[in-house]
């Protein structure tokens, strides 16, 4: 049976194990914001808050990485005030914490400009001869659509509805739908595919779907719209865009109009002043 005089011994041994540990080499706290404007921060802090004792933690090095690089972005042995710098990133080589020591000044990371291309999982790392610890999160830095265009074509007895975005980062959700005469309802528009590119830090993409011209409501049930949502997650960017659907009567009367070619291969698409003749045939409509 375990003597009563033990206990008190075994919470002293308990107590000096966490004072130990509370003492030793620790990252208390990450401080990496989630979502930054991309090209429109004059620079974005990264900072790694560690406590260290200076008794036991000797050679104390500070590493910052990004993704699966193996190779530091930032390096700094407090010990010898030596920094090392990756050539992928632009800092700020002059940025300590002001209210930082010889051991802690030079723990963040100042990025310059930040671009999309700089997206991604950031690990700070800090080790000594008697311990290491790390911790890591992810930021992203989004660029909102230069723009975004909806548009449908008409070929064969099928309605094919596009949404095309550009210089988007990173990949929106977005869907497509349908609003039908005398109803304010949003329709899901299903079977939609997406295709996009990379290109210098951003994304074109083109989101469609097709539909019989059968199914469509025709221009005497009145006005059909087409419409596309796009949503950046993480930021305050949500926007729908529509437009006005003419039957394939209406829109190939339009290309006419605006076209000499007097081939016809059985595709439109709107342009011009095609929403007028909608809505004017519309107002005559319910005036007969």
């Amino acid at each position: 049976m375990e003597s009563v005089q033990s206990v008190p011994l075994r919470l002293l041994v308990l107590f000096l194990l966490c004072v130990s540990k509370c003492l030793s080499l620790q990252i208390t706290r990450l401080s990496i914001p989630s979502f930054v404007p991309n090209g429109s921060e004059e620079s974005v802090l990264l900072d790694c808050e560690y406590t260290y004792s200076l008794k036991e933690d000797k050679k104390l090095v500070v590493k910052w990485f990004h993704e699966d690089d193996p190779n530091p972005v930032y390096q700094w042995i407090p010990e010898l005030d030596v920094k090392l710098y990756s050539e992928k990133f632009k800092l700020d080589e002059d940025y300590i914490i002001p209210s930082g020591n010889d051991y802690t000044r030079s723990r963040a990371i100042n990025i310059l400009k930040p671009t999309t291309e700089l997206s991604g999982t950031y690990r700070c790392e800090v080790q000594s001869l008697e311990g290491a610890d790390n911790m890591e999160d992810t930021m992203t830095v989004y660029a909102l659509p230069t723009s975004v265009n909806l548009n449908y074509s008409i070929s064969d007895g099928v309605v094919r509805v596009v949404c095309e975005v550009e210089n988007v980062f990173p990949l929106p959700e977005m869907s497509l739908f349908q609003i039908k005469p005398k109803t304010v309802a949003k329709s899901p528009l299903n079977d939609t595919e997406l295709e996009y590119e990379l290109v210098d830090g951003a994304y074109d993409l083109e989101f469609s779907t097709t539909i019989p011209e059968d199914d469509l409501p025709g221009l005497s049930d009145g006005p059909t719209f087409f419409g596309c949502s796009v949503e950046i997650n993480g930021t305050e960017y949500s926007k729908e865009f529509k437009v006005p659907y003419f039957p394939n009567p209406v829109a190939e009367k339009q290309e006419g109009d605006d076209s000499d070619d007097d081939d016809d291969d059985g595709s439109a698409t709107i342009a011009g002043v095609a929403p007028l003749i909608f809505f004017l045939s519309v107002l005559l409509l319910s005036l007969t």
